[in-house]
C-alpha cells in the first residue's frame, strides 16, 4: 500500500480515537483542538520516521487512545485543580519524549520495519519493565489531593510528574516503537484469520436478530391481547411499544437484564425465561460452529 495511504489511515484513526475522548473531557474548545493537533502531529512524525503496514496505524491509534484514557483518569482523579494550560503541556510531554527517543533510534527502528519479528518475549518483558516507574508515579499521585495545594502549585507538581514520565518514555522509546510495529503485524494476522469467520458470523447474527424480532413480536402481541399490562417500565405497569419490546427482547436474549423493563405476569416471565435459554444455547452452538468453520477453512479438519 502506498505510503500516503498509510499516513491517511493512521492519522484518521488516531484523530478519530483521540477526538472522541477529547470531546468527552476537553474543558474548552481551544483545548480540544490543541489536543487533536498535537496528537495528529505526533502520529505524522512517527510515520515519517518509520512507516510500516496499515495495521501499524491501528496499533498506534490504540496506543495513543489508551495513553489518553489513562491521562484523563489521573487528571480527573488526582489533579482536578490544575490550570488548563498545564494539562495540555503535561499531555504533550510524553508524546514529545517518545518522538525524541524514536528519532534518536530511527535507524535501528527502520531496520526493524524491514525485518520485523513477531512474538519477541524479551522485548515484551522490557516494555513491562519500563511501565514500572509509570505505575509508581501514578500511585504516588493519589497522595496529591490530600495536600490541598493551590492551583499553581498543583500544576507544577503535575508537570513534574509528567516530565518524569516523558523522560522514562524517551529512554524506552525504542522498545515502545518496536512493540507498536509488532503489534501492527499481530493486528494484520488477527484480521487475516477473522476473514475466515465472516460468513458463519453473519449467519449467526442473522439468526440472532431473527430471534430478537420474533420474541419482541410475541411480547407485543401478548401485551395487546391482555386486559392488564404485562410489563412494568421503571416500576410502573404499562403497555409496551414495539420499540420497547425490541429493546426488552434484545437485552433478555443477551442475558443482560438491565431491569428498567420487567415482565409483570407469569406468562411473560415464562416467555422471557425461555428466551434466555435460547440465547445461551445459541451462543454456545453459534461460537462452536464459527470456530469449526474457521478450522475447516484453514485446513484443520472438522
Amino acid at each position: 500500500m502506498p505510503k500516503s495511504v498509510n499516513w491517511a489511515i493512521s492519522l484518521s484513526l488516531t484523530g478519530f480515537v483521540v477526538g472522541l475522548i477529547a470531546i468527552a473531557v476537553a474543558p474548552s474548545q481551544w483545548f480540544f483542538w490543541l489536543q487533536i493537533v498535537a496528537v495528529v502531529a505526533a502520529a505524522g512524525a512517527v510515520l515519517w520516521m518509520f512507516p510500516a503496514t496499515p495495521f501499524f496505524a491501528v496499533a498506534h491509534a490504540n496506543f495513543v487512545g489508551i495513553y489518553t484514557c489513562l491521562f484523563v483518569f489521573f487528571w480527573e482523579t488526582n489533579f482536578r485543580g490544575i490550570q488548563t494550560w498545564s494539562a495540555f503541556v503535561g499531555y504533550g510531554l510524553p508524546l514529545v519524549g517518545f518522538l525524541v527517543g524514536a528519532w534518536w533510534r530511527q535507524e535501528k527502528l527502520r531496520a526493524l520495519v524491514d525485518k520485523p519479528k513477531l512474538y519477541d518475549d524479551s522485548r515484551i518483558a522490557r516494555i513491562f519493565l519500563w511501565l514500572l516507574p509509570m505505575i509508581v508515579i501514578g500511585t504516588a499521585t493519589f497522595l496529591v489531593p490530600s495536600f490541598r495545594l493551590e492551583p499553581q502549585h498543583e500544576s507544577l507538581v503535575f508537570l513534574a510528574a509528567m516530565a518524569v514520565i516523558a523522560a522514562t518514555v524517551m529512554a524506552a522509546s525504542g522498545n515502545v516503537a518496536a512493540f507498536l510495529i509488532e503489534s501492527g503485524l499481530l493486528f494484520e494476522e488477527f484480521f487475516s484469520r477473522s476473514a475466515h469467520m465472516l460468513v458463519p458470523a453473519f449467519a449467526f447474527l442473522t439468526f440472532y436478530s431473527l430471534l430478537v424480532v420474533v420474541f419482541a413480536a410475541l411480547y407485543r402481541i401478548i401485551d395487546r391481547l391482555a386486559v392488564v399490562p404485562q410489563f412494568a417500565v421503571h416500576g410502573v405497569a404499562k403497555s409496551l411499544t414495539f420499540s420497547e419490546s425490541l429493546y426488552f427482547s434484545l437485552v433478555t436474549l443477551a442475558t443482560v437484564g438491565y431491569g428498567d423493563i420487567t415482565p409483570a405476569t407469569n406468562l411473560t416471565r415464562l416467555l422471557a425465561g425461555f428466551e434466555v435459554v435460547c440465547g445461551v444455547l445459541l451462543l454456545l452452538f453459534g461460537v462452536s460452529e464459527i470456530m469449526a468453520h474457521a478450522r475447516r477453512q484453514r485446513g484443520g479438519g472438522a
